[in-house]
């Protein structure tokens, strides 16, 4: 056993034990009177009942408080106050006094405890209802997932709860704009008009809006210059208040030339699209005008993502640790209008937070690294979609990554420790990353585990060539440096290998390693460095003529245009094979020309979320998937497709489509298991994080995550295929093309 494995058992034992002392003690006094022995057995207890709680809070509690501060700071503050608690007591006094001012209507009790009840405000008729919704979760930026606070207007999604047009593409950068109008307002209503621009080679954003509120009509203007680079822009027009907004004559002039202001093309009353359940608009004929009219809807309060919502009666009870528990509405009437000023408690807590100086792409600090574990699994707790077919005891891996990120010196061994949590996922999507790992690289090579071997199949050294087997890296088992990798991994089986067997020589990228090969009947030692790139695989041309008659498709790099050019003459073959072992080129609408009728994709689901704790999902947005239509010419020969462990995602809903529709016979290997969009989430230390956001289903609604495409032909390449240069899963499928 190496050294590596003696530490990492004895970290598993630690853990153990920690975590049966816990259990003990936590069960045998639920007074609020226990008190730990053992300091780091309190400690850990202390992080896991503050983490439960933080999570609770950061995505459910309504309040404006908690929607205000920087959770960040608040993390980084609230670790160095729990960590002091010498018993269940002092830990109670101490969430307290950290929630309470961001959250005052949870209530935080020892468990056995009379509680009274909650009272909303009777009077709700100038007040608005507040809960979260969340599709999917909005961690970092992305337009896939969203996270809202229905009741608030959400500023970051705006154009979604707008009607909102898109401009063309064109070179804005620096030029002058002036947008006019005719509009006003009903009684006590108010709109906004908005251009949000975006530069997509620099990711700047460039944001001019204002609001407009009179009963009788009047001018409009909105006029500014774009910031350099801007090449489309977003049309916002919202409803910010009940009551209905109208606008006319819009019109939109750009600079052009000699720095006249000249008309751009908009839309005044068509092409407008809208989204949200806020409001209702129509094109309404009124006072010799044609106006765009919006209302609001008396369903929902400014914005939503979905129908279903928290009421203002339903309060969630939850077991923190320690034997205390917490009790918080989803959902509160508040004032229209958010607070300019809140309690005194809430400022008193926020100077104290800002006093916090956050570490910048490192974590030295302790209270950093346990940040970083607290923000991560609280995610995956509330939002990864998959722990239905994943069977993982999600509390132990919160207790052993406390215990364990403790111990961490730096951001390697960091990782290290990080990616037990993503491991515990099996999401092949899943993984953590640091801009420290830039430093390292892989060698020069491309291996396969064939025969129980890890062989090399392709290079760009010289003194390594294809076949040859790999027993040593650095006087380590070459085996065992890859098993290692594969537990840090996440996905299926098949995919954590393949992830492996990329990354399990991964070193410092001046290092020159000693590696000891078997080749035919020769033992060799060979220093080789890791200056040289990837190479490639070895296979033929990206489109073109493998055997008489027969034509081959690397769909991991033809486009389709390269492919369209050609499929006049593919369409007449014999046959074709379509290889994608690997990722696709965007070319998936190939398939239109393999169907005589319209094919779907498999089943996307971004869930809808207002619960904790993943109970309850209230619905899914099924919306987004493909429709693909027949094209002329029909493919008339016999269709095979290569697949293998490293067809993932993008590839398995193309693979997915040809499965359920029985396009072709499908030749190698079982695919990766793991489909959907990605999401990420940035912690404190610059650690990202991401993992597949959705949950994706087959055709019939049946498991694909861990699943895969199964081949209709196993087949699995040999080493003495490998060493004679022989790809044995196109000559199989010539072989059932040609019969």
């Amino acid at each position: 056993m190496s050294e590596g494995e003696k530490r990492n058992d004895m970290k598993i034992i630690k853990t153990i034990v920690l975590s049966i002392i816990i259990i003990i003690v936590s069960g045998c006094d639920l007074s609020g009177n226990s008190d730990f022995s053992d300091p780091q057995v309190r400690k850990i207890e202390n992080l896991k009942t503050f983490s439960k709680l933080y999570g609770y809070v950061r995505y459910f509690h309504p309040s404006d408080e908690a929607a205000s501060i920087n959770w960040n700071k608040f993390l980084y503050y609230g670790i160095e106050q729990v960590v002091k608690a010498k018993n269940s007591v002092a830990l109670k006094n101490t969430l307290d006094s950290l929630f309470l001012p961001i959250a005052p209507s949870i209530d935080i009790f020892f468990a056995g405890e009379t509680r009274e009840e909650f009272d909303q405000a009777e009077n709700i008729d100038d007040l608005v209802l507040v809960s979260w919704q969340h599709r999917g979760v909005m961690a970092d930026p992305n337009p896939m997932y969203k996270s809202i606070r229905l009741g608030r207007i959400n500023r970051i999604f705006n154009w979604r709860f707008g009607i909102y047009q898109n401009s063309k593409m064109y070179d804005y950068g620096n030029k002058r704009f002036k947008l006019s109008a005719e509009v006003r307002t009903s009684e006590n209503s108010k709109g906004e008009i908005e251009i949000l621009g975006y530069a997509p080679n620099s990711g700047k954003y460039y944001y001019k809006a204002e609001t407009f509120e009179n009963e009788e009509w009047e001018q409009f203007i909105l006029e500014d210059e774009f910031e350099e680079g801007i090449s489309r822009f977003l049309l916002t027009i919202r409803l910010k208040e009940k009551g209905e907004i109208f606008i006319d004559d819009l019109e939109f002039q750009l600079e052009k030339n000699e720095d006249n202001l000249q008309p751009f093309s908009i839309s005044n009353n068509q092409n407008w699209n809208a989204n949200g359940l806020a409001y209702k608009y129509n094109i309404e004929k009124s006072e010799n005008k044609t106006s765009i009219v919006i209302q609001s809807s008396d369903e929902f309060e400014y914005n939503s993502l979905f129908k279903e919502h928290g009421k203002g009666n339903e309060l969630i009870t939850k077991e923190l640790g320690s034997g205390i528990k917490c009790r918080f509405p989803i959902a509160l009437y508040l004032p229209r209008e958010q607070p300019k000023k809140f309690s005194q408690l809430f400022i008193d807590l926020k100077n104290k937070m800002n006093q916090v100086q956050l570490e910048v792409n490192t974590a030295q600090q302790e209270v950093t690294r346990i940040g970083a574990v607290i923000t991560a699994w609280n995610i995956f707790q509330h939002f990864y979609p998959y722990f239905d077919v994943v069977q993982t005891d999600w509390d132990s891996v919160l207790l052993q990554t406390l215990t364990d990120v403790q111990d961490n010196q730096d951001e390697k061994d960091c990782l290290i420790t990080l990616r037990q949590i993503t491991a515990a996922l099996q999401d092949g999507h899943a993984r953590v990353m640091h801009s420290s790992e830039g430093e390292f690289k892989v060698l020069p090579a491309i291996f396969d585990y064939i025969e129980d071997q890890i062989v090399i199949v392709s290079t760009n050294n010289d003194q390594l060539q294809k076949g040859d087997i790999i027993l040593e890296l650095d006087g380590e088992s070459a085996r065992q440096l890859l098993f290692d990798c594969e537990k840090t991994e996440s996905g299926s089986p098949q995919w954590k290998k393949q992830r492996a067997l990329r990354y399990f020589t991964a070193d410092d990228s001046t290092k020159i390693s000693d590696v000891k090969i078997r080749r035919g009947d020769q033992i060799l030692r060979i220093s080789i460095n890791r200056k040289l790139p990837l190479p490639e695989y070895d296979r033929p041309g990206n489109v073109s003529k493998i055997k008489d008659n027969i034509y081959y498709v690397n769909l991991d790099k033809a486009t389709i245009q390269e492919i369209e050019s050609q499929i006049q003459e593919i369409s007449k073959a014999k046959g074709v094979v379509f290889d994608l072992r690997g990722y696709p080129n965007g070319n998936h609408h190939v398939i239109s020309y393999m169907i005589d009728h319209s094919v779907l994709s498999p089943k996307w689901n971004y869930p809808h979320v207002i619960y904790p704790d993943q109970e309850s999902i209230v619905g899914y947005d099924t919306s987004g998937r493909w429709t693909i239509e027949p094209k002329q010419p029909r493919i008339q020969g016999k269709i095979v497709f290569l697949t293998n462990k490293s067809a993932i995602s993008y590839a398995e809903s193309f693979m997915g489509i040809i499965e359920h529709y029985k396009l072709a016979e499908i030749i190698g290997s079982t695919t990766a298991g793991a489909n959907g969009n990605i999401n990420t989430v940035t912690t404190m230390g610059g650690f990202k994080f991401r993992w597949t956001g959705m949950k994706v289903l087959k055709h019939d609604d049946s498991q694909h995550h861990l699943v895969g495409i199964k081949p209709t032909i196993p087949l699995e390449p040999t080493i003495k295929g490998i060493r004679e240069g022989r790809d044995e899963l196109i000559e199989k499928a010539i072989e059932i093309i040609s019969k």
